[in-house]
């Protein structure tokens, strides 16, 4: 059984987006994060879209670099992102 965030070290709900592409925050370290907390008994939503980068989000005209990092704005990921958040926070804050 799992209990929901808001006990041991996530201390509210926790939803996590990122892209798998993502250079600078890694999909895996988010993976291996909520392996852990399950293994807590906390639960944590994570969903990883597997062609965005970091700050998929953000509007930009074409990809580019910041420090060397990949940034590409994913219309379909930020759509579905922003749905999941709409959804995450309705249920949170019922």
């Amino acid at each position: 059984m799992t209990r929901p965030a808001g006990k041991g070290p996530f201390p509210a709900p926790t939803l996590i987006l990122i892209g798998e592409k993502d250079d600078w925050a890694w999909a895996q370290a988010c993976r291996d994060m909520v392996a852990d907390a399950a293994k807590q008994g906390v639960a944590i939503k994570l969903v990883v879209y597997p062609d965005a980068t970091h700050d998929f989000d953000i509007p930009a005209t074409a990809p580019y670099q910041i420090l060397g990092h990949h940034i590409a704005y994913d219309p379909a990921a930020t759509q579905d992102a922003q749905q999941r958040v709409r959804d995450f926070l309705r249920a949170a804050l019922r």
